[in-house]
């Protein structure tokens, strides 16, 4: 057909997969299409052949396989799947004409993964080629093209409808029948397999069962998450559902002589009943649940060392010692330093809470509301070096850290040193020195770390060799004027003082802004220093 082609792209990337730019050598891909076109049907004509044409592609007697969720690579056998329900699937109906027509669907999962799906049907005793050649016009070519070519298949053909997967990978599997008559759909059957050869198996067909449940609190509040499960005597968990935002699940699966609903929530097994194979009939009364929760809150205040809230970078998290399920609790952070555990059930728990190598690890019996108060005894080891503004330790500083209403103070030793042991955290850093405040800083504590912290104290010698340069300079400034040596003796005593003043001047000098803070930086000649001042 002149016009038709197929078009590969690299820009549709599925969620949570890898995208793959480079295409394997042997790469064959093989798809079902129909080209079809209508004079003046319009869209409306093709959405109706696009319908059909799926409607009978899923009727073959091989079912849909999703490539992408079975693997590759991996031993593959055939699964042939007879439904109980005989006689009522008509998926070429269905497909031609509007009104309702039954369907039998098969749905094979793997996990939580539907990998495989499709009409039930019976297999054909003649079969036709995909095109006839071309023997010539007219009705009477085209039926002696279609008695040469038509094929007989009378080793595949049946009296069952059936669904055939040929391609899966060895593995459990739950198989899912349901009943679609138009748009409804009824869970009538289901069978786990294990797959691990060629199989043929048949499903128990039985009429669906409805069950409506409703969670709330003890308070008369709705219970969002919780999943509720059927499961029969095998363990086999036959459907499952969450409570939406009203606290509602709604369950479907077929008749059985013996399920039980069971609900999770949290990790834990909430709610655990037996269900009789009359019992959700709607004339009964039977069909919806009321489930209360008793759910409780857990807070917890983590400290430290000073007795304030720890300001580490932690995240703790629960688990549950009696759950069916592995899972993992975690909390709220409230204004107010708490982590905050909401709507957990009754039952043991356990805490954890992990800053660096420090692991923390409590046994919880939830029967009530809890507050619980942990101490992390994490602390840095944090070493201040005062210098003056020459870079020269400034010996008897008072370092002053502080944060949240807790002050700490320390001198500092004949190196300009004064160490503090202090917990993660923000705090403010002030040097005194006889009563002045020199330096103001923040400082963010997360490990042990060496600060300088430079001050705009002047060391003595300074203003002493700066009094003792101009004294110089006067006098020889004196002896020019009165033994009248001329202007060139001037200028060279000036330049000479300069020069000689340059030593304790700084070299080059940066200021700005950064973080906050006023930043200035001065280079001295001597003492060969850098010096950065920060104040706050």
């Amino acid at each position: 057909m002149d016009g038709g082609g197929a078009s590969l792209g690299r820009n549709w990337v599925e969620p949570d997969e890898r995208e793959e730019l480079v295409l394997p050598m042997d790469l064959r891909i093989s798809v079902s299409a129909e080209f079809f076109s209508t004079e003046n049907g319009g869209y409306p004509a093709v959405d109706e052949e696009a319908r059909v044409f799926q409607t009978l592609e899923k009727q073959s007697s091989r079912g849909f396989v999703d490539d992408k969720k079975v693997g590759d690579g991996e031993k593959k056998h055939s699964l042939k799947i007879i439904p109980s329900l005989q006689g009522v699937s008509r998926p070429l109906l269905a497909a031609v004409f509007a009104f309702p027509v039954p369907t039998v669907e098969v749905r094979v999962y793997k996990g939580n993964e539907l990998v495989a799906s499709g009409l039930a049907s019976r297999s054909y005793l003649f079969h036709l080629p995909e095109s006839l050649p071309k023997e010539g016009k007219g009705l009477l070519s085209l039926f002696l093209s279609i008695l040469r070519n038509v094929k007989l298949d009378a080793a595949n053909v049946t009296l069952l409808q059936q669904v055939v997967f040929p391609n899966l990978v060895e593995g459990r599997y739950l198989i899912k029948v349901f009943l679609n008559i138009g748009n409804r759909s009824k869970y009538i059957g289901y069978k786990s397999v294990d797959l691990n050869k060629n199989l043929s198996c048949m499903v128990s067909c039985k009429p669906e069962k409805n069950l409506i449940v409703n969670v709330e609190g003890q308070d008369g509040r709705p219970v969002k998450g919780v999943v509720f499960q059927v499961v029969d005597k095998e363990k086999v968990v036959v459907t499952k559902d969450l409570t939406d935002e009203n606290g509602r699940a709604e369950l479907s699966f077929p008749l059985s002589p013996y399920c039980r609903v069971q609900a999770i929530y949290k990790g834990l097994q909430v709610y655990d009943e037996e269900i009789k194979p009359f019992s959700c009939l709607p004339f009964l009364n039977r069909g919806e649940r009321k489930v209360v929760l008793y759910l409780y809150d857990v807070r917890v205040s983590l400290m430290d060392s000073l007795d304030l809230v720890f300001n580490g970078s932690v995240n703790p998290f629960l688990t549950s010692q009696d759950g069916v399920v592995n899972t993992t609790i975690k909390p709220t952070f409230s204004a107010n330093g708490e982590y905050i555990f909401t709507g957990l059930p009754r039952g043991r728990y356990q805490f954890f809470v992990k800053y660096k190598s420090f692991v923390l690890s409590k046994e919880l019996d939830v029967k009530k509301n809890l507050s619980l108060v942990f101490n992390i005894p994490s602390n840095h080891v944090i070493k201040f070096r005062v210098v003056d503004n020459r870079g020269t330790p400034l010996v008897g500083a008072e370092v002053k850290v502080s944060r949240n209403g807790v002050v700490l103070d320390e001198e500092t030793n004949g190196d300009g040193d004064a160490v503090f042991i202090l917990p993660p955290g923000r705090y403010s850093v002030e040097v005194v020195y006889n009563g002045v405040s020199l330096a103001k800083q923040v400082l963010k504590v997360s490990g042990d770390e060496k600060m300088v912290v430079a001050t705009d104290f002047t060391p003595f010698y300074v203003p002493v060799f700066f009094a003792v340069v101009f004294a110089v300079g006067t006098l020889f400034f004196l002896f020019v004027i009165i033994k009248k040596l001329g202007l060139h003796f001037l200028f060279l005593i000036l330049s000479m003082m300069l020069l000689v003043s340059s030593v304790f001047l700084p070299l080059w000098v940066f200021d700005g802004v950064k973080d906050g803070y006023s930043v200035y930086s001065n280079i001295f000649v001597f003492p060969p220093s850098f010096i950065t001042f920060k104040q706050a």
